[in-house]
C-alpha cells in the first residue's frame, strides 16, 4: 500500500494556527508566538481552556526520531515556568502536542512510553483534499471508554458514567480518545469535544462559531443533557 501524501510542514503549521480546535477543542494559539515560549523551541504555542501550556512540534519526516527534541522542550518548559508565566495561567504544567509524518513502530512505540511523563498527545499528519488528514496516535484510542477513564472526582462519576454511556449509542460512532485527562471525543470529521479534569470539576468543552469555545460544568443531569445534545448536534450534521 503506499503512503498517504505528506502534508507541507509550512502549510501544516499555518492551517494548525488558524484551526487549533482540530487538535483539541478550546485550544487556542498565539500568532505571532511570544519570543519567550518560541525561544523554549516549539513551532507554536497557546493555552488550552485550563490555562496550560500547549507546546506544538511539527515532525515532518518520517524518518526521524522526535522523542529526543520533545525530552529537550519539555526539560526547558519545566527548568524555566518564568518564560511561560507572562502567557499562561498554569505555567508550570506544560502539555506537548507532536504532529508528525506517519512513523514507524519502533517510534510510536518509545512515544507511548515517553507520553505520560511528558503529557504528550500525537497525531499524524496528511495531505487532504480541503485540509489535513490528522490521526491521533497517542493517546490511544479508549476500546471501553466506562472500564478505561481516568479516575473522576467522587461528586462527578455518575456524570462520567452516563455520559460515556450514551456517547457510545450516538452514531455515526465517537471515538474516545485520553490515557488520562482530558478526554478527546472525534467523529470522522475529527475532534469535537474535550472533557477535562480541574481539580474536584469535569468541563466539558465544544467549539461554537467564530472560534469561540463554550465551556460546560458537567454537575447534574442537565449539564450531561446538554453535553450529549452537542455531541449529537455535531453527528447529526454530519449524518445529514
Amino acid at each position: 500500500m503506499s503512503a498517504a501524501p505528506t502534508a507541507d510542514p509550512g502549510a501544516l503549521l499555518g492551517w494548525l494556527l488558524r484551526h487549533p480546535e482540530a487538535l483539541e477543542p478550546g485550544l487556542r494559539f498565539f500568532d505571532p508566538l511570544p519570543q519567550s515560549v518560541r525561544a523554549l523551541g516549539a513551532a507554536a504555542g497557546g493555552p488550552d481552556p485550563l490555562g496550560r501550556p500547549v507546546l506544538l512540534v511539527l515532525a515532518a519526516d518520517a524518518a526521524a526520531d522526535p522523542a529526543a527534541g520533545l525530552l529537550d522542550l519539555a526539560a526547558r518548559a519545566h527548568s524555566d515556568p518564568g518564560a511561560l508565566a507572562p502567557w499562561f495561567a498554569r505555567p508550570r504544567e506544560p502539555r506537548l502536542f507532536l504532529v508528525t509524518a506517519d512513523l514507524p513502530a519502533a517510534a510510536r512505540a518509545q512515544l507511548a512510553l515517553l507520553g505520560p511523563a511528558i503529557a504528550l498527545r500525537a497525531w499524524t499528519a496528511a495531505a487532504g483534499a480541503e485540509r489535513p488528514r490528522l490521526v491521533p496516535i497517542l493517546p490511544g484510542r479508549l476500546g471501553r471508554p466506562l472500564a478505561e477513564a481516568p479516575p473522576a472526582p467522587a461528586c462527578s462519576q455518575k456524570h462520567l458514567r452516563r455520559l460515556l454511556q450514551a456517547a457510545g449509542q450516538i452514531r455515526p460512532e465517537l471515538e474516545v480518545h485520553g490515557g488520562g485527562w482530558p478526554l478527546v471525543f472525534s467523529g470522522p470529521r475529527g475532534a469535537c469535544a474535550a472533557l477535562h479534569r480541574d481539580g474536584e470539576e469535569l468541563l466539558f468543552v465544544t467549539e461554537r462559531a467564530a472560534r469561540r469555545s463554550e465551556v460546560l460544568r458537567l454537575a447534574d443531569e442537565e449539564s450531561v443533557d446538554r453535553a450529549l445534545d452537542a455531541l449529537m448536534r455535531e453527528q447529526f450534521a454530519l449524518a445529514r
